[in-house]
């Protein structure tokens, strides 16, 4: 559901900047100010649908499109893709290839400002949750502190199940309506992390991994009470 949202989102953002700058043309038309104000407006419409979308489709999408409504709107014959003027083709061409490569560029650097903000979320995360598990006195507090830590990241409430009994009581235990993530300690399973499947499949590859990190961490602070209470 959430990305279907964001695809929409994405889609009326690009139809929006490029009827903004299809007006904005109109009114150069108007003022007569030369053509390439015109391609310059909807270039720009290009790097803007780049910048405030998810994913480069959409500002290669809006690079044709824009190149279309120019032809449409602003090339005579209007309101027609017939090109009578053959120069005009080189326009067309040059304005596909400017907006499709500045397009993929920002792009690039969003995803690149976009991975690394994932990152410092995830070490501070991390970071986060190994000095409060140091500080635990026992293991219910290490499992509230991990569920806390963990929901957060998910973004919704999360539950951490600690196994006392035999492995196969794992499967009495399940719930249809969670999906499991096994904490594994050194000899056996240790518990699980239950998260609602709707909030676990929308997971992207980073959350996956910061989830798998923290759920190791909490695995390694869990096989210290196991430990410390088999020696007792």
């Amino acid at each position: 559901m959430k990305e279907k949202l964001e695809k929409a989102g994405s889609f009326m953002i690009t139809l929006l900047l490029l009827s903004v700058a299809t007006v904005i043309g109109w009114i150069f038309r108007v003022l007569h100010f030369p053509e390439t104000n015109i391609v310059i407006v909807y270039i720009l419409s290009v790097v803007l649908t780049a910048r405030f979308t998810k994913g480069h489709v959409y500002g290669i999408m809006a690079s044709l499109i824009a190149t279309c409504a120019f032809n449409i709107f602003f090339t005579s014959p209007y309101f027609t893709l017939f090109v009578s003027n053959p120069t005009y083709l080189i326009t067309f061409a040059v304005m596909t290839i400017t907006s499709v490569a500045t397009s993929t560029l920002t792009a690039k650097v969003k995803q690149k400002v976009r991975e690394a903000q994932e990152k410092e979320v995830s070490a501070r995360s991390l970071y986060h949750l190994t000095n409060r598990l140091t500080n635990a006195e026992n293991l219910n507090e290490t499992m509230e502190i991990a569920t806390k830590a963990i929901g957060k990241v998910v973004g919704v409430e999360v539950s951490c199940i600690c196994f006392d009994e035999e492995l196969e009581e794992k499967e009495e235990r399940k719930n249809p309506a969670f999906e499991e993530w096994q904490i594994c300690g050194k000899k056996s399973i240790l518990g699980v992390v239950q998260i609602p499947k709707e909030n676990a499949e929308a997971l992207s590859e980073s959350e996956k991994k910061i989830l798998r990190s923290m759920i190791e961490s909490t695995a390694f602070a869990m096989d210290r009470f196991r430990s410390e209470a088999e020696r007792i």
